[in-house]
């Protein structure tokens, strides 16, 4: 059953942005979008949020419950004052898009600016980080400041201008303070305009944060039905992805969760890498780790050929699941493996079978940080599949060299493709665009010497590995 949101807005170009965003932070969750943008015209025209317009935007949240919705959030901070008033109407949690980010805001620092390019707005978002502070029992310095002309460059066409005027408000407001909150969502575009150098305290914006509590509500909700693998599993994939948003606070990296393939229940094998590599351009949402590159399928073809026999199953993860830059994979890692921990435990919980499972470091780092955890009686240690690590593969078969030639007749770049295939319509790929992806996988060198060492290297350590004791200990 498809779970349903609701979100009231007053300005319909959000739409396709808060769209976005929950596609992204509460996959497989329907959005019921609910739109009124005279609400909004009335208010600033007015001045004012009359009993009559907040009995409309209960009005809005009515008719959001009665279309499904198990929560409602309003993406309008001007008419957020509204819902503590609206929230009677409903019996679903009715939510103000900036909330979270008040609550974050007063965590960062007691000198909080709020700059807005609507006059209506500043008061309501300065009077919520107020009414958060006193509620987490903080004193906290708000400082207002109003873009002048911004808001009426936006309403002409003329962007240049207002984001001219914006940012260099922006980086005034920044030398005063300790974190910067934006008062509109249709402001957080701008601050991404931002280098990372310029922005010198946070600059906090609502959307993200907001859908990130409307995801929480919505959890919170659904925890107490949680009792299928799937839905255990699904429940685990929103700790990933808080973890990665604190890595990005604590580690000051960039990255972004990529979700692992889901497996359809405990499995015999579980194969643990580093973290997944971001090789630039934007993650999809239907996009998984270890499912891209030849290399990632060298990998799933070699498992299934050569480590799991008959009905035997696997699952691969890494210890981060942050996607980043290679050349910042090195940074602070032994501290993410750390931070991440907790949540491997939870994983191997989940998808081990208890005394059964047995677990496979890929690569020395790994290897190295588990056996430290006496994870298992002896840690076993395959070589990782990157490209990075090539030059270790002529090595790596030198004790089975004599046999190379006899094993690349029996293998062809045919069963790569192959194994492609089966891998994205497990993810759940449609077949066009399947053979889209497979076309593109053709465009690279092909099964190059050096990837066929490494799938003669995985075809022999794999036939090793069953013979030797790497079978999960119980995970406290």
């Amino acid at each position: 059953m498809v779970r349903k949101v609701g979100m009231v807005h007053t300005v319909s170009k959000l739409v396709p942005m808060f769209e976005e965003l929950a596609g992204e932070v509460m996959p497989g969750t329907e959005v019921i979008h609910v739109v009124d943008e005279g609400l909004l015209k009335d208010i600033v025209a007015g001045g004012e949020l009359t009993s009559e317009r907040v009995s409309r935007l209960a009005s809005l949240a009515s008719f959001a419950e009665a279309s499904g919705a198990e929560a409602v959030m309003l993406t309008c901070s001007t008419v957020g004052p509204g819902v503590d008033t609206a929230r009677e109407s409903v019996e679903v949690p009715f939510l103000k898009v900036d909330e979270a980010m008040a609550d974050r805001a007063v965590e960062l620092g007691p000198r909080i600016g709020v700059i807005a390019t609507l006059h209506t707005t500043l008061t309501p978002t300065s009077d919520l980080v107020r009414d958060r502070a006193s509620a987490q029992d903080r004193e906290v310095q708000v400082e207002t400041v109003l873009c002048q002309g911004a808001f009426e460059a936006l309403g002409s066409g003329d962007t240049d201008t207002h984001d001219r005027i914006v940012i260099e408000n922006l980086k005034e407001l920044m030398r005063r303070v300790d974190v910067v909150v934006l008062a509109q969502a249709s402001m957080a575009r701008v601050a991404d305009l931002l280098s990372d150098e310029e922005k010198l305290v946070p600059i906090l914006s609502s959307p993200r944060l907001g859908v990130e509590r409307l995801r929480s509500v919505l959890a919170r909700e659904k925890a107490l039905k949680v009792s299928t693998f799937k839905e255990k599993y699904e429940a685990l994939e929103w700790k990933f992805y808080k973890r990665v948003q604190k890595d990005r606070d604590k580690f000051g990296l960039s990255s972004k969760f990529l979700r692992n393939i889901r497996p359809e229940g405990p499995v015999d094998f579980v194969l643990v890498a580093k973290e997944p590599s971001l090789a630039g351009g934007k993650l999809r949402e239907e996009d998984r780790n270890f499912s891209s590159s030849i290399e990632d399928f060298i990998l799933h073809f070699s498992i299934r050929n050569y480590l799991c026999k008959g009905a035997e199953t696997y699952y691969l993860t890494d210890l981060s699941k942050g996607a980043m830059a290679v050349e910042r994979a090195k940074d602070d890692s032994l501290r993410r493996y750390e931070s991440w921990y907790p949540l491997l435990k939870e994983e191997l919980r989940l998808v081990a079978k208890p005394g059964k499972t047995r677990i496979i470091a890929i690569g020395n780092n790994v290897e190295d940080f588990l056996s430290s955890k006496n994870l298992c009686e002896d840690v076993e240690k395959v070589l990782h599949y990157s490209p990075v690590a090539t030059r270790h593969r002529e090595k790596a078969i030198q004790c089975w060299a004599d046999s190379f030639p006899e094993f690349l007749e029996t293998i062809k770049v045919g069963d790569i493709e192959e194994t492609a295939r089966g891998v994205w319509a497990e993810i759940g790929h449609s077949q066009s665009e399947i053979e889209l992806r497979v076309r593109q996988l053709q465009k690279g060198s092909g099964l190059t010497e050096s990837r066929q060492k490494l799938m003669f290297y995985y075809k022999n350590r794999f036939e090793r590995l069953m013979t030797l004791n790497s079978i999960l200990l119980q995970v406290e």
